[in-house]
């Protein structure tokens, strides 16, 4: 609520696990980052696991 008017709350929200698919910060932050992106495309209200599938074959080498 703000100033007597409710406002809608959206999120998109990737993430990534570690060990299991990168031990650098920066690995795993652009792995969610690109789960993000995606759940982005799906639509709003939406938590996504980065997976293989959304991977480029660079990144598939770096696992």
């Amino acid at each position: 609520m703000y100033k007597g008017e409710q406002l809608p709350v959206k999120f998109s929200l990737g993430y990534a696990l570690s060990p299991e698919q990168a031990t650098d910060p920066e690995t795993l932050i652009k792995y969610a980052d690109t789960a993000m992106y995606h759940s982005e495309r799906e639509g709003k209200q939406k938590a996504k696991f980065c997976d293989a599938s959304m991977l480029t074959t660079e990144d598939l080498k770096s696992l």
